[in-house]
């Protein structure tokens, strides 16, 4: 009910960008006044108030989050860099592939992650690095297992796949577009849902900048010339290298820091 009077409130004298600031603005709210009685929430509150906790917040806590708010840059610049240099149109036109991709890779690795994460943490705080490692392992496995099935039919069978969810009107700019976008998201929600979560079990948060900025130094520079000079198959070309190179840092960050938290052989 809140978030739909201050939606209504919001639009009512700002059209569509009045809704999106309602809506946040009544999720804010909601989240504040649900959790003031929440014990688990108080107590987080009471943890803060110790400058030694405070400090592990700040240090963990702060490349977290710039971390989580690259990523989410470099998974939606996309559209605005199309919008900039091709039009609003030319937006829309790759914005319904990307967002149909999306979702469906997105929903079905987000379901994963939300068993999977818990499992992932108790496991290295009980049993070490070592078990985590080999839970990382099969996570990774049941991921592959969701997402490549999925990139599969949109390069084997982009047309149909164009034709059947997005309607015959944007069938034919899509289909070229999507095995292109599929690679390129099931790389990039590799990054946020393995090997992410791979460098926050090993307290390595300021790497999780890496990839994201690797991701977004290639992008947006190279992205005038792709566009202009091959339109938006050549861009999601580019789109596809650059979180290429991205998942490759972020595999590399991983593995060396997963390692650098395994038991070392005593010599004799």
């Amino acid at each position: 009910m809140r978030c739909c009077w201050a939606s209504a409130s919001s639009a009512s004298a700002g059209g569509a960008a009045g809704v999106i600031t309602g809506t946040a603005l009544a999720q804010f709210l909601v989240t504040i006044l649900a959790n003031r009685r929440n014990s688990l929430w108080r107590g987080a509150l009471h943890t803060v108030a110790h400058a030694h906790h405070r400090a592990d917040l700040i240090r963990l806590g702060l490349p977290l989050m710039a971390g989580c708010a690259l990523a989410l840059l470099s998974a939606t610049i996309d559209r605005t860099l199309v919008a900039a240099h091709l039009g609003l149109a030319a937006a829309g036109h790759f914005a319904a592939p990307a967002e149909l991709i999306g979702k469906a890779l997105g929903f079905a690795f987000m379901a994963v992650n939300l068993t999977a994460y818990p499992l992932l943490v108790h496991a290295w705080e009980r049993d070490g690095p070592s078990a985590a490692t080999a839970a990382l392992d099969r996570n990774l496995r049941t991921l592959l297992a969701l997402g490549l099935p999925i990139v599969a039919t949109a390069t084997l069978a982009p047309h149909l796949l164009a034709s059947l969810l997005l309607g015959p009107a944007q069938a034919e700019t899509a289909a070229p577009l999507l095995p292109w976008l599929a690679a390129a998201t099931l790389l990039r929600l590799l990054v946020a849902f393995h090997f992410g979560i791979a460098l926050q079990l090993a307290k390595r948060m300021s790497l999780l900048l890496v990839p994201p900025i690797v991701t977004l130094t290639i992008l947006v520079p190279l992205a005038s010339p792709a566009l202009h000079g091959g339109g938006l198959l050549r861009f999601v070309q580019l789109l596809c290298f650059a979180q290429a190179v991205g998942a490759l840092s972020a595999w590399a960050l991983a593995s060396h820091s997963l390692c650098a938290q395994q038991p070392q052989p005593h010599r004799a």
